[in-house]
């Protein structure tokens, strides 16, 4: 059972993180969802929002949008737990279901990733794009199938989509 008490934006979420004890069990539980996933095999893959847009001159202007903060992290999490509950729970009931599931990641081949540092300022947050560029090279085959399979990325031995029943007909279907 779910009671919207307040609504907050997601920069408000973030701001609101060190004084809010509710905010801070969710990210303790967001962070604790992390690891279980990524014990269980999953990876985490950070990949920023390319914006294309025109700049006041006519010209074109290209940044970065990180998804990763705190707020959109506990939802994300939140969400795919969720999923992972709903497919569990049709795959004991012997429900029907369109499970969603993904291989095994290939196998990591030297030559023929990303470099994981680069030198100069922000090496870091390079370093953290570069990884996950190359972690996203080495996702396995996904899809959809009737028959429960494990979902390797995100290190579940079910999954599905029921979260988003507003924008997708097969979250709607489940």
């Amino acid at each position: 059972l779910i009671r919207v008490d307040r609504q907050m934006s997601f920069s408000e979420a973030d701001q609101g993180l060190d004084e809010d004890s509710d905010l801070v069990d969710l990210w303790d539980l967001a962070q604790a969802l992390i690891a279980r996933r990524e014990a269980q095999g999953g990876t985490n893959i950070t990949l920023p929002k390319l914006n294309v847009y025109f700049q006041p001159d006519g010209s074109l202007g290209v940044g970065l949008t990180q998804w990763d903060t705190p707020a959109k992290t506990i939802v994300g999490e939140l969400m795919i737990l969720a999923n992972y509950l709903a497919a569990d729970l049709m795959h004991k009931n012997g429900c029907p279901c369109p499970y969603r599931y993904q291989e095994k990641p290939s196998p990591f081949v030297e030559g023929r990733s990303c470099p994981l540092a680069v030198p100069g300022e922000g090496a870091h947050e390079d370093a953290v794009l570069a990884g996950s560029l190359a972690a996203r090279r080495r996702t396995g085959r996904s899809g959809l199938s009737f028959v429960p399979a494990a979902h390797h990325g995100l290190g579940l031995p079910v999954y599905t989509s029921f979260t988003a029943p507003m924008r997708r007909y097969v979250d709607l279907l489940v």
